[in-house]
C-alpha cells in the first residue's frame, strides 16, 4: 500500500491519553501531529512531532514536482487518531480493499486503546484484592499472597519475623468518628 511514501501519523494526546486512562483531549486533528514512522525512498523515517497544517513532516511546498497525496482517516466511534499519508500512489484511489484495510486499523487502534485500560484495571483490581481500600494495609487475601511467604523466607533464612492480627469490633464508628 506505501507507494512512494507512506506515513502512520497520531494526533498529539494519543499516548498521554493511553497512560492517563482517558478519552482523546481533541474531537479532531491536534495542531501537532506524531508522526509513529513511514517509508521515504525506500528507508525508514523516524518518528517527530510535526505541525498538522503541513500534512506530513517531510512536506516541502517549494519542490518542483507535484505529489498526490492520499490521506486516509484513522478513527473508531467518534476519536480520530490521526491519518495515513500515502504520496503517488494513485491506484489505490481505486482499490477497495485499501479503505477497508483502513477501517480496520482504526479498529485495531481502538483495540490496542482499550487494551491499556483493560490492562491498567486489572493492576488496579490486582492491588484492590489484596489491600484495604481504606487504609493500604494488607488485607487476609493479602497476607496469604504476600505476608505469610515472606514469614517464610524468614523462617528458611533463619531470621526471626512477627505477624500480629488485629480484629477492631465497630471499626466503622472510630473511622466516622476520628
Amino acid at each position: 500500500y506505501e507507494g512512494e511514501e507512506f506515513y502512520l501519523c497520531f494526533v498529539e494526546d494519543f499516548f498521554e491519553t493511553l497512560d492517563a486512562n482517558m478519552p482523546l483531549k481533541n474531537s479532531g486533528y491536534t495542531k501537532k501531529m506524531e508522526l509513529i514512522g513511514g517509508i521515504r525512498n525506500g528507508e525508514i523515517v523516524e518518528g517527530e512531532m510535526f505541525d498538522t497544517q503541513t500534512i506530513l513532516p517531510s512536506y516541502d511546498p517549494d519542490k518542483e514536482t507535484v505529489d498526490q497525496y492520499l490521506i486516509l482517516c484513522l478513527s473508531s466511534r467518534n476519536e480520530c487518531y490521526g491519518y495515513i499519508v500515502m504520496v503517488n500512489n494513485t491506484a489505490m484511489l481505486y482499490d477497495y480493499s485499501m479503505f477497508v484495510w483502513s477501517f480496520n486499523m482504526g479498529q485495531d487502534v481502538e483495540r490496542i486503546r482499550q487494551n491499556f485500560r483493560l490492562e491498567e484495571l486489572n493492576q488496579r483490581l490486582a492491588v484492590l484484592s489484596v489491600t484495604d481500600a481504606l487504609t493500604g494495609v494488607y488485607n487476609r487475601m493479602g497476607c496469604e499472597k504476600v505476608a505469610f511467604p515472606l514469614i517464610e523466607n524468614c523462617y528458611k533464612a533463619g531470621k526471626s519475623a512477627v505477624m500480629l492480627f488485629i480484629d477492631i469490633n465497630k471499626m466503622k464508628i472510630i473511622n466516622d468518628t476520628y
